[in-house]
């Protein structure tokens, strides 16, 4: 019985989210050049005060499968998308689905402070796949989420790798790494700085050893001249405590070049 009601709660909870998210997209009066999954309107909704303007460049670190791209891309503003994804076989499958959306660029590479060889942790679940070793709360939170392999992985500092490519700079910069994002913003400070908006995973508890909890991460973003302007709704364990949130951060420097002009 408790397992029917479970499943019965989250049958409801998943088609009031579809009707609401729908009616939300309808009233803000978006036109995509083609209808938003359930995913893609939530990532839509959360990301959507600060998606105006013409042309926006977006860089989508730890792409894994595209849903955040493939998103974004069916934009009529966003110009270009760069999606970063380190494991292989999630990297074949990003490319396979995006192979037709021509403004989507796939790079197999990790994002991290320094550029070489590194070592990534294949989760059982492959999302939670990280360059950092997966904390004991993790698995506890997250059952069926293991480490199941290591593997070997090319890493890039971000600044290096805009440079050598010549990407066109980002104004929207996504970092989902699982626990490695100060280590994608130590090699990234040149390209984060000149970005209009960051969106980063911020935990509350210690998912991953080693890894930077909310209040670090966000202080060295306000170090950096971004104020914290929203977040997603938070992620919630097995235990029921609060344990990440998504953190959307604007560049004060683009504000004030903003009012300054405006008056």
């Amino acid at each position: 019985m408790p397992t029917l009601i479970k499943t019965s709660a989250l049958w409801i909870h998943q088609v009031y989210s579809n009707i609401y998210s729908s009616y939300k997209i309808r009233e803000s009066g978006l036109k995509t050049s083609s209808s938003l999954t359930s995913k893609e309107r939530n990532f839509y909704l959360m990301l959507r005060p600060i998606l105006h303007g013409e042309n926006i460049v977006v860089y989508d670190i730890g792409a894994a499968e595209g849903h955040l791209s493939q998103c974004l891309a069916k934009l009529k503003n966003v110009l270009e998308i760069h999606a970063f994804e380190p494991i292989p076989n999630v990297f074949n499958t990003l490319k396979s689905k995006v192979k037709n959306i021509p403004k989507i660029y796939c790079h197999n590479i990790a994002v991290g402070n320094f550029s070489g060889i590194s070592t990534i942790g294949i989760s059982s679940h492959s999302d939670s796949s990280s360059l950092l070793s997966m904390a004991d709360l993790h698995v506890s939170e997250f059952p069926n989420t293991e480490i199941i392999d290591q593997l070997k992985v090319n890493m890039a500092r971000l600044d290096d790798f805009v440079c050598e490519h010549q990407l066109p700079q980002a104004d929207l910069v996504k970092i989902d790494v699982q626990g490695f994002e100060k280590n994608v913003i130590d090699g990234g400070l040149k390209t984060l700085k000149r970005a209009k908006y960051c969106v980063l995973e911020m935990s509350f508890k210690p998912l991953y050893n080693e890894s930077p909890l909310f209040d670090e991460i966000y202080q060295i973003m306000r170090d950096l001249g971004f104020d914290l302007i929203g977040t997603s709704r938070p992620l919630i364990g097995k235990s029921g405590d609060y344990l990440q949130v998504d953190g959307i951060f604007e560049n004060t420097a683009f504000k004030t070049r903003f009012y300054r002009e405006a008056g």
